[in-house]
């Protein structure tokens, strides 16, 4: 009974089925390592230029990509972004990261920082 009335009678268009995916990775300086036994499949990511860090997911037509910078060393705490160029159907993004929100693009320090990535995927 509680979620008879869940879904609302007069909805619009087709469905879409969403699914939680996850990525994590350590950044070490300039290296990017990927964690396999936490990525969903189809995911990598690989660093493009200082700070800047090209993401590929597989192909969809919604997605919502939630970044989480842990760092390992105090006064490392840069700002992940998503940037304007994700692509849902292209199944490509790019994320940065950078001192303050509106900063410019850098590499964290030499130390094992752990980027996650919870991205929300619709079918």
């Amino acid at each position: 009974m509680a979620f008879e009335d869940a879904f609302p009678i007069f909805a619009q268009g087709p469905r879409t089925d969403l699914t939680w995916a996850y990525l994590a990775t350590v950044l070490n300086g300039t290296t990017v390592a990927t964690d396999a036994t936490r990525t969903s499949r189809g995911f990598s990511i690989t660093r493009s230029t200082n700070g800047v860090y090209a993401l590929v997911f597989p192909k969809c037509k919604y997605c919502q990509i939630v970044p989480v910078f842990m760092p390992t060393v105090a006064g490392n705490g840069l700002v992940p972004r998503v940037l304007s160029s994700i692509s849902p159907t292209a199944g490509t993004a790019t994320i940065e990261l950078s001192a303050t929100a509106a900063g410019a693009a850098a590499d964290p320090a030499a130390a094992a920082n752990v980027l996650e990535l919870r991205i929300l995927l619709g079918f």
